[in-house]
């Protein structure tokens, strides 16, 4: 994201899109030869610098929409011989430093300057600067796992965590190793929007919160369930928040270490919080199975739940409870609609697996379900629509739309009509108001009435 939330930034394997986050639309597509590694507006925006695996730099003019520069940070007499032929696996930029930090497999860590075009130093976790140290000893080298700059925009930070666990702390003014912090086993981290506070995961699914300008550690987060390993951390924008994604689930957290003053000031009448670590133990469980869709039944004393296991359950409103699980797809569920005058219930799931069920109450706890129908449907499915009594089921695809008849006396469904629209997004099918026999179609700000029988 561009410091003024004017433009997104996205990388797929062989292009960088560029978007308008005011309209949300794709301004303009860059081919790019090989893998992205770093993406950063510079210069108030106007240039989005694009670092790939080639050890190639390049700068795009977002007006002009052109590549206006580019160099080989592999270039300089320094690091030729060392990374010119090596693939770095990873890298990050400091739009305020005008710094990038390359990560190579087993070698020391290269930071380029990107607005001189000039090698900047190369980083061993020993003895920091290695085109300043006088040792001439081999200095031990290790892979980085993950690196972050400070957002700060008058920071010198740069930190990196290595395969054995160690957190360095580098300052790139200096050239000196600042602070280490042993056994952190980061995976992934990130900076703070303001630059002071650095948040960590580990494979265990353990968050860490440090000061950014001395790793101190400020907080932790573990976890006594089954773990699942962080995949990447963010701050929201006031700071005052951390979301991780592990597995299928984004968690937002809100750590007390988040709230800490603004500045350090020893004459302050304001509460200050402990500099030691608080440890927090998650007891909640990792594995939770998350409701994807429902559907209401019995003019709301019971709620159909399609979860992300696949399964469908019945909860009972008034005490919040699962009574029955009714049948489970072979993936999650994605929609699902119940009709009250035929007691039907019509679900689909994310293979395009359409399943059509009669409940047959057996008491107020207990239902059997009776099989009328399943079918395949191609397409990445956005919506399904019934009509009253279940006569006809609508399936819509984007601008694919396909009208089943529906007899449940024969334990079937059949396809009455398919048909395609214009290439318009937000389409968007609902029952009509008044009528049971119409169904509406709403596209590009207009709305079309069809029949239900023949979706004419």
């Amino acid at each position: 994201m561009s410091s003024k939330e004017k433009y997104l930034a996205t990388a797929g394997p062989k292009s960088v899109k560029i978007w308008s986050v005011a309209s949300w639309t794709l301004l303009t597509c860059i081919p790019t030869p090989v893998r992205c590694l770093s993406l950063a507006f510079i210069e108030e925006d106007e240039l989005l610098a694009i670092a790939m695996t080639n050890n190639q730099f390049v700068f795009w003019d977002i007006q002009a929409d052109e590549m206006v520069d580019g160099a080989r940070w592999t270039d300089a007499e320094e690091s030729r011989e060392a990374y010119d032929r090596r693939w770095p696996v990873m890298a990050a930029t400091s739009a305020s430093q005008c710094l990038m930090a390359i990560v190579y497999r087993s070698q020391d860590l290269l930071v380029w300057n990107f607005e001189e075009r000039r090698l900047h130093d190369i980083y061993n976790r020993e003895c920091g600067s290695r085109l300043n140290a006088s040792s001439t000893v081999p200095m031990r080298k290790s892979t980085i796992l993950c690196l972050a700059f400070s957002a700060s925009q008058t920071s010198t930070a740069l930190v990196a965590g290595y395969f054995d666990g160690e957190l360095v702390l580098y300052d790139t003014k200096l050239g000196i190793v600042r602070s280490t912090v042993p056994a952190v086993n980061a995976l992934c981290m990130t900076s703070s929007h303001d630059g002071r506070t650095l948040a960590t995961g580990d494979a265990e699914g353990t968050i860490q919160i440090f000061n950014l300008e001395n790793i101190h550690r400020l907080y932790r987060i573990t976890f006594n369930a089954e773990f699942i390993g962080v995949r990447a951390l963010a701050f929201t924008g006031d700071d005052l928040r951390l979301l991780d994604i592990r597995g299928k689930q984004c968690r937002v957290w809100e750590p007390r270490a988040l709230l800490r003053q603004e500045v350090d000031d020893d004459d302050s009448d304001t509460l200050s919080l402990s500099t030691a670590t608080h440890e927090v133990e998650f007891t909640g469980a990792m594995d939770l199975i998350y409701i994807t869709c429902i559907a209401v039944m019995e003019h709301g004393q019971y709620i159909l739940c399609g979860k992300d296991d696949g399964s469908v359950q019945i909860y009972e409103c008034a005490k919040g409870e699962t009574l029955q699980t009714l049948f489970t797809h072979k993936t999650a569920v994605k929609h699902i609609k119940f009709d009250e005058d035929s007691n039907t219930i019509v679900s689909l799931d994310q293979s395009g697996t359409l399943a059509c069920y009669q409940l047959v109450m057996l008491n107020r706890s207990k239902w059997r379900i009776v099989d009328i129908f399943d079918e395949h449907v191609e397409g990445a499915v956005d919506q399904i629509l019934i009509n009253r009594g279940l006569s006809r089921l609508l399936v819509s695809s984007g601008e694919h739309h396909v009208l089943f008849s529906v007899d449940r006396a024969l334990h079937k469904g059949t396809i009455s009509r398919a048909f395609k629209t214009a290439s318009v997004s937000g389409h968007t099918w609902s029952n009509h108001p008044t009528s049971n026999d119409h169904v509406v179609l709403f596209s590009a700000g207009r709305a079309f009435s069809f029949s239900w029988h023949d979706l004419k």
